[in-house]
């Protein structure tokens, strides 16, 4: 019987673990925006897979603060990224103008995690992709957090 009990024991933390291991592994993708000396849009948002977001809006955004959103059919967009060549860009692109805004990229699934701090100068993709996330949640509702 102590075997037994020992062993359901054993079976309860291994399920545990590999809960706890898919969970860390969920595909995100985060965008940050900085400001400038003018009035662009200071903030950052993370999208969930599950199309599930935070968003924190920093200034010269309509959300201040800490929000949250979901975006319908997201699954699209994660299979798009997964065929972006993630390594094959730098991790950094040299400040081309302060005074322009600068933004970083930051995504990660089970096999890929890369963060790039990007500005003007950076890849046409990447500019694109930027723009991709303003769009997606340009007009979705979002819940203020706090």
């Amino acid at each position: 019987l102590t075997i037994l009990a020992l062993a359901a024991c054993k079976i309860k933390e291994t399920t545990t673990k590999t809960s706890s291991e898919t969970a860390s592994k969920e595909s995100f993708i985060s965008l940050y925006r900085s400001g400038c000396y003018g009035s662009c849009p200071s903030y950052k948002v993370t999208i969930n897979a599950d199309g599930s977001f935070l968003y924190f809006g920093k200034s010269n955004v309509a959300n201040l603060g800490s929000n949250k959103g979901n975006i319908e059919n997201a699954t699209k967009f994660f299979e798009e990224l997964e065929t972006v060549k993630w390594k094959s860009y730098p991790d950094k692109y040299p400040i081309d103008n302060v005074d322009f805004a600068q933004f970083s990229l930051e995504y990660s699934n089970k096999n890929t995690t890369k963060k790039i701090q990007a500005n003007s100068n950076a890849a046409k993709e990447l500019i694109d992709l930027a723009q991709k996330i303003d769009a997606l949640i340009k007009d979705v509702e979002v819940e203020k957090l706090n």
